[in-house]
């Protein structure tokens, strides 16, 4: 064989030679075609010497393996990023998946509790939220007015003025009438000091949803798992991110009316009224799906209309590309679903914000007018035209990073290892 590598570049000379003398002995001396036979003669010998100093395909094997290595450094500069845009931490540090074994895992889990019961209540008081006026705040509004009217009528000596009507033909209350009415009165001053309304705990409809295993508060009591915590975590990474959109909406609003000598309250607001944020309880694709009724968010008939909580869809049906968490999965899908009242120009703004910097995709959106309530009994939205809107999201978690915080229960749950190979479990992670 390599008497034949070295031989067969003069073969082919020879051939070549042979042909030439063939065209002029037959008068076809066109020696173009002799040409080309030497020059594909010597590539052939160029390629069959290089085949003795190693594979042909070295530099195409050198060039791969750079793109490779390209594409790999691109790889984990994206889960950097990834990592950036999803900076959840744990409330208490060294608890998940785990608490370490030289602790008291039974005092770790009612530490845990405590935090999450100082910490849930913080989301109304981060919007400056609150709820319309309490039967004690209009009881007090209308004792104001009586000690109003004793003074006015002290001052007049008895002498009585006409009143203007209390409410304008077309039926709107008046300056007048707000101030004789208590219960109008109430709410007029409860909502100049709010910037939206969210319903508390203890409400029929809270508007963000307190997980009740971790209600208890005597240290006597701690019939709650470690699964029972990184479900109560994981609602709550949602709920601040969702807190923290809205804040960042109504605040900037604020500033610009402060900035030209306004007041800002819920009236004058973007968002006026939280009604329910609730979080699905699996991942999408895991467990079993619980589907909701049809219509967006999974609500009841009269939804958006009426005023009953949102219900999360929690489907493959409905999920950005169909996409659902699985044990090989790099990301695990969770839905969520907020019920909120928004000034219907400013809908668009709350959209996006609530996907800025995070991995929530909307999925539907469903909206009606809000009428306006001329009473000014309960809520008070302001005088622009406001919407109610049902707004069904998905959210990515990165499944390398988060599932490593899983309790054990829950990975058995989902069927799902621990990252890290050996599937041991990994105490006390930040």
């Amino acid at each position: 064989m390599e008497f034949l590598k070295r031989q067969l570049f003069f073969l082919l000379c020879g051939v070549a030679g042979v042909g030439g003398i063939a065209l002029g002995v037959t008068g076809m001396s066109k020696l173009g075609g002799v040409k080309s036979q030497m020059e594909q003669a010597t590539k052939l010998h160029s390629d069959l010497s290089a085949m003795r100093g190693g594979a042909v395909n070295e530099k195409f094997i050198e060039v791969e393996q750079a793109r490779i290595a390209q594409q790999m450094k691109g790889f984990e500069e994206l889960l950097a990023k990834v990592k950036d845009l999803q900076p959840y931490k744990p409330l208490k540090e060294s608890f998940f998946p785990a608490p370490p074994k030289d602790a008291d895992e039974r005092e770790a889990r009612i530490d845990f509790r405590t935090r999450y019961q100082k910490t849930h209540p913080m989301l109304r008081s981060r919007l400056n939220a609150g709820t319309p006026a309490t039967t004690l705040e209009v009881q007090k509004a209308a004792e104001q007015i009586a000690l109003d009217k004793r003074q006015a009528k002290d001052l007049t000596k008895g002498e009585t003025e006409k009143e203007a009507p209390p409410y304008t033909p077309a039926g709107v209350l008046t300056q007048t009438g707000a101030k004789e009415d208590a219960n109008a009165r109430a709410n007029i001053e409860k909502a100049q000091t709010l910037y939206c309304y969210a319903a508390p705990n203890d409400s029929p409809v809270p508007a963000f949803e307190f997980n009740p295993k971790l209600s208890e508060s005597s240290r006597l009591k701690a019939d709650f798992t470690l699964a029972d915590c990184w479900d109560a975590q994981l609602e709550l990474w949602i709920q601040q991110d969702i807190v923290e959109a809205i804040a960042r909406v109504n605040g900037a609003a604020a500033e610009e009316l402060k900035s030209k000598g306004q007041t800002p309250w819920v009236g004058v607001l973007p968002v006026k009224d939280i009604i329910s944020l609730r979080v699905a309880r699996d991942f999408v694709g895991m467990a079993d799906e619980k589907k909701g009724p049809e219509g967006a968010g999974g609500h009841r008939p009269a939804s958006p209309t009426g005023e009953g909580e949102a219900r999360v869809v929690n489907s493959t049906e409905v999920s950005f590309r169909g996409r659902a968490s699985e044990a090989d999965s790099t990301f695990d899908v969770l839905q969520f679903t907020l019920k909120v009242v928004v000034d219907q120009r400013d809908l668009p703004k709350l959209i996006r914000e609530i996907s800025a910097n995070r991995f929530h995709t909307l999925l539907r959106c469903a909206y009606v007018a809000v009428p306006p309530d001329p009473s000014m009994q309960g809520k008070i939205y302001g005088a622009d035209p406001v919407v109610r809107a049902v707004l069904d999201f998905e959210t990515h978690l990165l499944a390398d990073e988060y599932r490593r915080l899983m309790p054990d229960e829950v990975l058995e749950q989902y069927g799902y290892d621990r990252p890290g190979g050996d599937g041991k479990e990994e105490e006390g992670e930040g």
